[in-house]
């Protein structure tokens, strides 16, 4: 048997395989993040974005909130990646870029006061940059009031 034909017949054993279901994955990753009281997670290992998403590209990061799920990856995936995630049922928007990861991200990120990271795939460099940059800060309406400086029967 020929080595042509060997990768063939792997092909055709994947191919023939069941798409991957992941919609009860997501759900009970929802529940665990209310649980440990985190609003969003960045999913950023890729074995377990293709656990949530079914998405098997090399670039991608997934943004899990309470509400949304957001595949962000590069053009060279566009194809790819709506077909994975059509046939995983992933409850998932994909988003596709090579310059806006960044923005997408922290606009999934709007509001979020705790964000969970994956501690076994994420440098401590990489968390400091999304404490500082990418976590959108929300402030209260009482922030953004001027603040008094004399007293009420004072002015």
């Amino acid at each position: 048997m020929s080595e042509l034909t060997l990768v063939q017949s792997f092909a055709e054993q994947i191919a023939a395989l069941p798409p991957m279901r992941v919609d009860a994955r997501v759900t009970a990753l929802r529940h665990s993040l209310i649980d440990v009281s985190i609003d969003a997670l960045l999913v950023t290992a890729s074995s377990n974005i293709r656990y949530l998403t079914g998405f098997t590209g090399s670039a991608g990061i997934v943004v899990v909130t309470g509400q949304d799920m957001i595949l962000v990856t590069d053009g060279r995936y566009t194809e790819q990646a709506a077909d994975q995630l059509a046939a995983s049922s992933a409850p998932c928007r994909l988003e596709i870029t090579s310059t806006e990861q960044r923005s997408i991200v922290g606009s999934a990120l709007v509001g979020t006061r705790r964000l969970g990271l994956e501690a076994d795939h994420v440098t401590w460099s990489t968390q400091r940059r999304y404490a500082e940059e990418m976590v959108p800060r929300s402030r209260g309406l009482r922030d953004l009031r001027p603040r008094r400086t004399t007293a009420p029967d004072e002015g």
